[in-house]
């Protein structure tokens, strides 16, 4: 009885909102013209099982294709996820040369991913670390495109959830969605099943993450002195396809001198202002059709999600977490989500 209500629920926020039926009907052309434009890689079987980060040059058998993928973060980022007052990051290019802030949040975001997923990795993969369902920085499209990072059924290419990182001050910021719509094109292109915006982060309960993060040189005054910026980030993921990741500005300080906290300190929580609306998230028109394509369940889905689970209650529990990650007021429209 509880799944089913999980069931109902999760079909009533996805099919409600005025402004569901034209946007969607508004970006199917467009959606048409980047399946046409995609650059399928050459086939390949089977998917890679490889735990690793990737060598520079090195290609995998990935979602049907041979790419570089796994590679442009720091080993170490994706080894450790520190709570926050445990640690703070001594630059913003720390988990990536070229990948400043967006990179640290990517990183936390992959090594939740794979912690949760909760399947440790083989004795013969000396230095495995990710679970090969999680790919980051793919190369798609002739090395154009590198999506952030690709949730997908390794073994049966059925599903594929799509998450692009994302700093709201990126002068970028505002396409991110046609970039998901771009590479999910390549994904449906190889002949992967079901490509989704990414909403995996939310399985286990909306998703929230806070780090901390030196400027690289001396940019601010304190006492008089030159002292570098300690930035506080909070990372989130309010609607399909996204990981936002902005900097709480009341948190900013100057310190004279970079350090770290002293061994065993606590982790510290940060209290955000209950009136921040942080599910009130546009989707993007061109996703709108991807996102109809998120399973909802059914008797097929549901005996999967119980086998998965361990019993009824448990699925039902998992899915009612799923969907109140993108819970909205009254008039509000986002998505639920079930589980693959």
């Amino acid at each position: 009885m509880a799944a089913v209500l999980v069931a109902a629920m999760i079909a009533s926020i996805f099919r409600s909102g005025p402004a569901f039926a034209e946007p969607r009907i508004a970006a199917l052309p467009e959606m048409k013209a980047l399946a046409a434009a995609a650059a399928p890689a050459a086939g390949c079987s089977p998917n890679s099982d490889d735990w690793t980060s990737a060598r520079s040059g090195e290609k995998r058998c990935v979602f049907k294709g041979q790419y570089s993928t796994r590679r442009r973060i720091v080993e170490q980022c994706l080894r450790d996820r520190p709570a926050l007052g445990t640690y703070i990051y001594q630059t913003t290019s720390e988990c990536s040369p070229s990948g400043g802030v967006e990179a640290i949040g990517q990183a936390r975001a992959i090594k939740y991913l794979n912690d949760n997923l909760g399947v440790p990795p083989p004795g013969n993969q000396p230095g495995g670390i990710i679970n090969p369902m999680i790919q980051w920085e793919p190369t798609l499209n002739g090395g154009s495109d590198r999506p952030d990072i690709i949730y997908y059924d390794r073994a049966g290419n059925t599903f594929a959830e799509i998450i692009e990182a994302k700093v709201k001050t990126n002068k970028d910021y505002d396409g991110w969605g046609g970039q998901v719509a771009r590479y999910a094109a390549v994904l449906v292109a190889n002949g992967v099943q079901k490509v989704t915006p990414g909403t995996v982060l939310n399985r286990w309960g909306q998703y929230e993450d806070w780090f901390q993060v030196y400027s690289k040189d001396a940019d601010c005054k304190v006492d008089g002195q030159a002292g570098f910026k300690l930035s506080t980030y909070r990372a989130i993921s309010p609607t399909p396809g996204l990981l936002h990741i902005e900097e709480v500005k009341k948190e900013r300080k100057c310190e004279q001198q970079k350090r770290q906290p002293p061994p065993n300190s606590p982790p510290i929580q940060i209290v955000i202002d209950q009136n921040d609306d942080d599910h009130k998230w546009p989707i993007p028109p061109i996703l709108l059709p991807l996102i109809d394509s998120i399973e909802t369940v059914g008797a097929t889905t549901l005996a999967d999600d119980v086998a998965a689970y361990g019993s009824v209650e448990a699925a039902a529990a998992a899915l009612t977490a799923e969907t109140e990650g993108f819970e909205v007021p009254p008039g509000m429209w986002t998505p639920g989500y079930a589980a693959i």
